[in-house]
């Protein structure tokens, strides 16, 4: 009985690890052409109006900007930064590996979000996405806790088309070297998904600071095909 057990488990796994990948590309070909379109247009109508929004933030606001720089430096050095974080995930129960690796520049009230989304199927194939929250305005830009809501692009390399993706993303701190990260991306059609995870401090300096986290992250992929990971990864900060 336990042999058999062993043996369903082993084939269970293996049957995971082959329909996953091929699941999400069976929903992106089952898209039809005419939802797409729609809903593109409408997303990229609204991508529009917040490029204009934040390119008046620039240029008329571009004084604004570098004063609030230059004024909360010291009590917020993370106001003008660049986040480095090389993360990995594993879809559970599967046999896969999510690499994750991700950058973030900051500048005052915006910042800039880019993430290389690859999932590797043992023995099965990979998907990957081009995730860029273009404009992210930072609603609450404190030390110790950050807001951020953002919009950009999500580009599907299987299938070579372009998703109109919104985000958002908060970190507050909950004791002296932890802080908690929550992370929510939303694109019409395509991708829902979010995540939680635990950030812990294992080396600060003047001009920079490194942390060790671990988490969750659910995602879904065309109303039909769910991703459960475990996250593991590191946050460089440089300022």
């Amino acid at each position: 009985m336990r042999w058999f057990c062993l043996i369903f488990l082993v084939f269970l796994l293996n049957f995971t690890s082959f329909s996953q990948v091929n699941d999400i590309k069976t929903g992106s070909d089952a898209v039809p052409t005419s939802r797409r379109s729609n809903s593109t247009f409408n997303d990229i109508s609204a991508l529009i109006y917040v490029f204009q929004f934040s390119y008046q933030i620039l240029v008329s606001g571009f004084q604004y900007q570098k004063f609030l720089v230059q004024s909360r430096k010291e009590e917020n050095p993370r106001i003008l930064s660049l986040d480095l974080m090389p993360n990995l995930a594993y879809p559970i129960p599967n046999r896969s590996i999510l690499a994750l690796p991700r950058a973030r520049a900051n500048w005052g009230l915006l910042s800039t979000d880019f993430r290389y989304s690859h999932l590797q199927e043992f023995g099965v194939g990979k998907y990957a996405t081009l995730d860029w929250q273009i404009v992210q305005f930072n609603i609450v830009s404190k030390y110790n806790t950050y807001i951020r809501l953002g919009v950009g692009l999500s580009r599907e390399v299987y299938a070579n088309r372009n998703f109109v993706e919104y985000g958002f993303n908060t970190d507050f701190k909950i004791a002296e070297k932890t802080s908690v990260i929550l992370d929510g991306r939303y694109a019409p059609n395509f991708r829902n998904e979010i995540g939680f995870q635990v950030a812990y401090t294992i080396n600060q300096t003047e001009k920079s600071k490194t942390m060790l986290t671990a988490g969750f992250m659910y995602q879904n992929y065309f109303s039909k095909t769910n991703l459960y990971n475990a996250q593991l990864g590191l946050i460089f900060t440089v300022w």
